[in-house]
């Protein structure tokens, strides 16, 4: 009948909102209490933990480092000993492999030599045959011995196919008449076969030496390549080791304790703070609705 909305605060509904908002401030301000007698418990076990780990370490780091510093120390003495003589070792292989490229020139040349010895033999033989062959076939060699021309018997031109008997005695005298021809066909034979015979006897000889040779020279190029893969290995664990001893980071703890507890402290120093101040704020809101304390003295 007054047009007055159903939702209109009235004296009673009003005082029942500040009523809960009263126990809302007052729970507030306990559970707020419990919270920070929590968080400041929890700053002091931290920073008394802290310092006690800085205190009383679990071990005695610089002693332990000491000892490991010593046994890098043999350690690296040990390996640098192992990288001299593999280095001495390798300088050895070397030098080996050097004095074996000049032994298999030498084969090389040596065989080379003898063959072509051999050879030279061989193609001696072959022009003392040709020629022996030639004065034995001298009576039947029409170069040797010429048709005479009738007109010119003196002559040495080819004419008529007629000759005189004298004429083939004398060509067919010598040797080859007489057969003296053939002791020197039998030498100059077995010449020929021998060089022959000598460079297929070389040709196996020379590839046993290749077999051994060539063994050498792989087994001298695996040793070089095994040790110098060994003496790479060896130089990066030297390095490792090295850069292990320059290493002072050896307790980070006992280097990050002290920052977390200066850390600590001032955070913990501002949460006390903070709590004070919450405190105050919470005590002025009560006072506030109980109008009392500070607001109430100003309304005065």
């Amino acid at each position: 009948m007054t047009g007055a909305s159903a939702s209109t605060p009235t004296a009673e509904t009003t005082h029942e909102d500040e009523s809960k908002a009263h126990e809302a401030a007052v729970e507030l301000k306990i559970s707020s209490r419990k919270n920070w007698v929590k968080v400041l418990g929890h700053c002091s076990t931290e920073l008394e933990k802290t310092q006690d780990w800085i205190d009383h370490p679990v071990v005695d780091v610089e002693a332990i480092t000491k000892k490991r510093l010593a046994a890098e120390g043999k350690l690296l003495a040990a390996l640098m000993s192992r990288v001299e003589g593999l280095k001495n070792f390798l300088q050895r292989l070397k030098l080996t492999r050097k004095r074996l490229r000049k032994r298999i020139k030498s084969v090389n040349a040596l065989f080379k030599l003898k063959f072509d010895e051999n050879m030279e033999n061989v193609k001696a033989a072959t022009t003392v045959m040709q020629d022996i062959g030639h004065l034995k076939l001298a009576p039947y060699n029409p170069k040797m011995s010429l048709i005479k021309n009738f007109k010119c018997i003196a002559c040495n031109n080819a004419a008529l196919i007629e000759t005189t008997e004298r004429a083939l005695v004398v060509a067919s005298a010598g040797c080859a008449e007489k057969d003296e021809c053939s002791g020197a066909t039998k030498i100059a034979f077995d010449t020929y076969k021998t060089g022959l015979e000598l460079n297929k006897l070389m040709g196996i000889n020379f590839e046993k030496e290749r077999v051994i040779l060539a063994g050498m020279r792989n087994k001298i190029r695996e040793l070089i390549d095994t040790r110098t893969a060994k003496l790479n290995k060896l130089l990066a664990q030297i390095e490792r080791i090295k850069g292990a001893m320059g290493d002072d980071n050896y307790d980070a703890a006992k280097k990050s304790l002290p920052e977390h507890l200066n850390i600590f402290k001032l955070a913990c120093k501002r949460m006390t703070s903070f709590s004070t101040t919450e405190k105050a704020q919470l005590s002025k809101l009560l006072g506030a609705m109980d109008n009392t304390g500070e607001i109430r003295t100003k309304k005065e």
